[in-house]
């Protein structure tokens, strides 16, 4: 007895179900199922890039500045990087900076 071929729209509805195939671009790909562990080991890379991300200045497409904290550093709050290009002057900088225990900077500009 030979089975009928099921309709594509029936396949998508049984992979979704699972949660871990989806059709997309024409192809069936693997995706890490919403409530899998490994969302809990890069949740914190994200949540930090888009912290990264929300406090970035451009002005007119011609210049940047963002600043970030280390994390996992006893006195994350006051050592960290800033990356600054064209915004005061017409150079390339990158700081570092720790204010922990007293004032330091390493500047370099390009």
């Amino acid at each position: 007895m030979e089975l009928p071929l099921l309709p594509k729209v029936i396949i998508d509805y049984i992979l979704e179900y699972d949660g871990r195939i989806k059709y997309k671009s024409g192809k069936y790909i693997d995706i890490i199922y919403k409530y899998d562990f490994r969302y809990l080991v890069i949740q914190p890379i994200i949540n930090k890039k888009l912290i990264i991300q929300e406090y970035t200045e451009i002005h007119d497409n011609n210049s940047f500045y963002f600043e970030f904290n280390f994390n996992n550093i006893e006195f994350n709050n006051f050592i960290g990087l800033v990356y600054d290009y064209n915004s005061i002057q017409e150079k390339f900088e990158i700081c570092y900076f720790n204010f922990s225990n007293n004032f330091q900077q390493i500047r370099t500009i390009i």
